[in-house]
C-alpha cells in the first residue's frame, strides 16, 4: 500500500510576511487612488458662434479629436461661445474657472484677455492670438512666456501682405483694393502699417473702410462706390465671429474678396489664406496635453501655426463670372467646387 504524507506548509519568516503585507497595501492604495482620480477638465472659450464636437470641421471639434488622439480620452470639456459679443467673455471665463477646469483654450485675443483677467494661475492656451502677445502684455517673451499663458500666435502684418499679394495674382489688372478694418485700437493698425508700403510696391491703391461689430452693409457699399476691384478683409477676431454677415454684405455688392480663415471660403467666400485647420488644432492639442501632464505654461515656447493653405472657391468664382488662371489654381492647396 502506498501511503501519502501531508506536509505542513512552510511558515514564512516574519520579515517576508511583513513585505507581503506592505506590497498588498500599496496595490490597494494605488487602485483606490486611480478610482478617485477625476478626469482632466478642459475649458474652451470662444468669441465665435456655438460649435459642438459633431460639427466635424469646426475648430472645437478638431481640437477635441486631436486631444483624444493624444490619449486624453477621459477628458471632460466645457465650452462657452460668445457669439460675436465680446462683452460676454469675462463672465464666461469666470464660469469656466468656477467649474475647476485644469486648462483653458482661448480662441482669439479677446478670449485670451478675458481669461487672463479671471486667472493668473490656471494655464491658458492661445488658439490663436491674432496680435503679438508680447506687445499686448500677454507673455514676457515668445521663448519664455513666464506666466500662465502659452500657445499659438499669428504674424498678422506679414500675413496681410501675403493675402494682398495673392489678391494681386488673382486679379493682375487690379489697381484699387478695398480694405475692411476695425477702428483703433485693434490689430488692424499693425496690418495697415505693413500693407501701405507693400501696396505701393505692387502698384495698388488702398481704399480703407472701418466697420464696427455687426454693421457691414455700409462699409462695403462705400467700397463699391469708390470703384474697388477687389477687397482684403483684415484679420480681426470680430470679423470671423460675424463671418456670415460679412459674406452677405460682400455678395450684395458682388465684390471679390480674400479672407483670413478657411471658414469664410467654406461659407461662400471667394479666396482665403489661412492656417491649415487640422494642423493648427493638432498643435493646440500638443500644448494642452503637455500642460495636463505637468508642464508649466511659463516654460512652453509660443509658436506660429505649423502650416498655411491657399483656398479657392470655384463655385463662388462662377457666381461672380470670374475665371482664374491655371497658374493661380495650381498654387491653391484646397479648392472648393
Amino acid at each position: 500500500m502506498v501511503g501519502f504524507h501531508l506536509r505542513r506548509p512552510a511558515r514564512l519568516r516574519p520579515g517576508i510576511k511583513a513585505w507581503i503585507v506592505v506590497f498588498v497595501l500599496l496595490l490597494a492604495a494605488a487602485a483606490h487612488g486611480q478610482s478617485d482620480r477625476r478626469p482632466p477638465r478642459i475649458g474652451y472659450l470662444s468669441l465665435g458662434p456655438v460649435q459642438t464636437p459633431t460639427d466635424t470641421r469646426s475648430a472645437y471639434a478638431l481640437l477635441v479629436r486631436a486631444l483624444r488622439a493624444r490619449g486624453q480620452r477621459t477628458a471632460v470639456f466645457a465650452a462657452r461661445f460668445a457669439e460675436g459679443r465680446s462683452e460676454r467673455l469675462p463672465a464666461m471665463a469666470a464660469e469656466l474657472i468656477g467649474l475647476g477646469v485644469d486648462v483653458i483654450v482661448a480662441a482669439s485675443t479677446p478670449a485670451i484677455e478675458a481669461a487672463r483677467e479671471m486667472t493668473r494661475t490656471t494655464p491658458i492656451v492661445m488658439d490663436v492670438s491674432a496680435e503679438d502677445p508680447v506687445s499686448r502684455g500677454l507673455v514676457a517673451s515668445l521663448d519664455r512666456p513666464g506666466g500662465n499663458i502659452t500657445g499659438l500666435m499669428l504674424a498678422t502684418p506679414q500675413l496681410a501682405v501675403k493675402r494682398l499679394s495673392l489678391l494681386k495674382q488673382a486679379f493682375p489688372a487690379s489697381r484699387r483694393v478695398g480694405v475692411l478694418a476695425r477702428p483703433s485700437p485693434s490689430s488692424s493698425r499693425a496690418q495697415l502699417a505693413a500693407l501701405t508700403p507693400a501696396a505701393r510696391s505692387m502698384g495698388l491703391q488702398l481704399e480703407i473702410v472701418e466697420a464696427t461689430a455687426g454693421r457691414y452693409d455700409a462699409p462695403f457699399a462705400t467700397l463699391k462706390e469708390r470703384g474697388v476691384d477687389s477687397v482684403l478683409v483684415l484679420s480681426e477676431p470680430m470679423f470671423l465671429a460675424h463671418a456670415h454677415a460679412i459674406l452677405a454684405a460682400v455678395h450684395d455688392q458682388r465684390l471679390p474678396a480674400i479672407y483670413d480663415w478657411r471658414e469664410f471660403a467654406e461659407a461662400g467666400g471667394l479666396l482665403a489664406y489661412a492656417p491649415e485647420p487640422r494642423a493648427l488644432r493638432g498643435r493646440t492639442a500638443f500644448f494642452v496635453d503637455r500642460l495636463l501632464r505637468g508642464a508649466k505654461a511659463a516654460d512652453l515656447r509660443v509658436e506660429e501655426p505649423p502650416s498655411f493653405e491657399f483656398v479657392v472657391n470655384l463655385k463662388s468664382a462662377r457666381a461672380l463670372g470670374i475665371t482664374f488662371s491655371v497658374p493661380l489654381l495650381k498654387r491653391a492647396d484646397y479648392i472648393i467646387d
